[in-house]
Formats: C-alpha cells, structure tokens, sequence
C-alpha cells in the first residue's frame, strides 16, 4: 500500500513537471499558487501549535515539515553546492549584518514590526536556531525559489527580482528598504548567478545569526 502510494505520487510529481517544461506559464501559475498555500497553511498551523507548544518550538515543527516538500515541488536548475564556498557565504551575511548594526548602534532594531523591548525569552537558542538555520532555508526555497521562477515565467528575471523582493520587504514590517535591498542581491545571485537554496540561506543565515546575537547579547542587557 505503501510502495504504492509513494509510486504514485512520484509519478504525477514527474507528470507534473513535464507538463511544465512545455507549458511555462502553466507552471509558472502552479509555483506561484503553490507559494500561497505554502505560505498560508503553515503560518496558520504556527498559530495554532503555538498555544500548545510556544513560538520556537512550533516554528521549528512546521517549517521542518515544509521545507522538504518545497523541494519535492521544484527541482532546481543551479551551480553544484560545494562545501568549501561556505566560509565565503557565510562572510557574506556577516560583514552586510555588522555593517548594518554599526550605523544602528543608537536606534532600534525592529524583529518583524515588533518595537517592543527585547528580552531574553523571545531570544533563547532555539529561536537564534530557526532563524539562523530553518527559517532561512524555508524562505530562500520559497520566496527565491518557487515564487521567483513562478513570476519569472511572466515578468522575466528583473521583473520578478523586483517583485519578490518588495513582497519579501513588505513582509518584514519596520524594516522595509533594508529587506527589500537584502532581498534583491539574493534574487539575483539566485538568477544571475545560479546560486542554489542551501548556499543563498547560508548567507541569509549568516545575516539573522549576526543581527540575532547583537539582539540577545547587547540590547538585552545579559
């Protein structure tokens, strides 16, 4: 039954994208669709775990169980992940984030929107974790994966670099502009340079992981 059910669904996954390489749009249509519910539905299942469970733990849990899904959904077309790049990526999120917090050092970093004062328990290692190792993968293969070459099907490259870096911004209320140039360079290192999901969130990585130390370690006073 099981064997089964797993051929099944690597067949029409593989229908799917034969379908789509002779249908552009149509699949274009399909990535941009599939960006929504994957969006949507995990967001509302954090909601929901949330209570149970507190925000890390549940983030953790949904975005864990997303993110191999993405993957299945869209094979993507980039340059070989080799393991020695990734000192450079990672020096790559960490010298924008200090830049960044050097000419910030008096004012407020906003999380999100959030302008509350920072504590300690909104920063624990679970939360330095996601968004330094999960949340980033997620949103890379998600917003600079299925979203960008969804838009790119109907836009071309720059169009949708435009676009998915102003929702990218949109997103991150309070933080708008540095966000939306953040995810611009992201953009087009995924279509100029052919930079696959893993190596885009080691800098993305990279670049929480610094601005989220600075928040645990200096703004909250420990």
């Amino acid at each position: 039954m099981t064997n089964a059910l797993v051929h099944k669904t690597g067949a029409a996954i593989q229908w799917a994208r034969d379908y789509g390489q002779a249908h552009p749009k149509m699949q274009g249509i399909f990535w941009i669709i599939s960006t929504a519910i994957l969006t949507i539905v995990p967001n509302e299942l954090v909601k929901f775990i949330w209570k149970f469970t507190g925000k890390n733990i549940a983030e953790f849990a949904v975005t864990a169980i997303t993110i191999p899904i993405l993957f299945v959904l869209q094979k993507e077309q980039c340059r070989k992940f080799m393991g020695r790049r990734i000192p450079m990526l990672a020096l790559a999120g960490i010298l924008p984030a200090a830049l960044w917090l050097c000419f910030n050092r008096e004012g407020r970093i906003n999380v999100n929107g959030d302008t509350s004062a920072v504590n300690l328990l909104m920063y624990y290692c679970l939360h330095l974790m996601n968004i330094s190792l999960i949340i980033p993968l997620y949103e890379e293969k998600i917003v600079r994966g299925l979203l960008l070459r969804g838009i790119e099907k109907f836009t071309g490259s720059l169009g949708a670099i435009i676009i998915t870096s102003f929702l990218f911004g949109v997103a991150h209320r309070g933080n708008e502009w540095r966000t939306f140039v953040y995810g611009a360079v992201l953009a087009w290192a995924a279509t100029c340079m052919r930079m696959g999901a893993f190596e885009r969130s080691i800098i993305h990585g990279a670049y929480n992981f610094t601005i989220g130390f600075y928040v645990l370690f200096y703004m909250a006073d420990i």
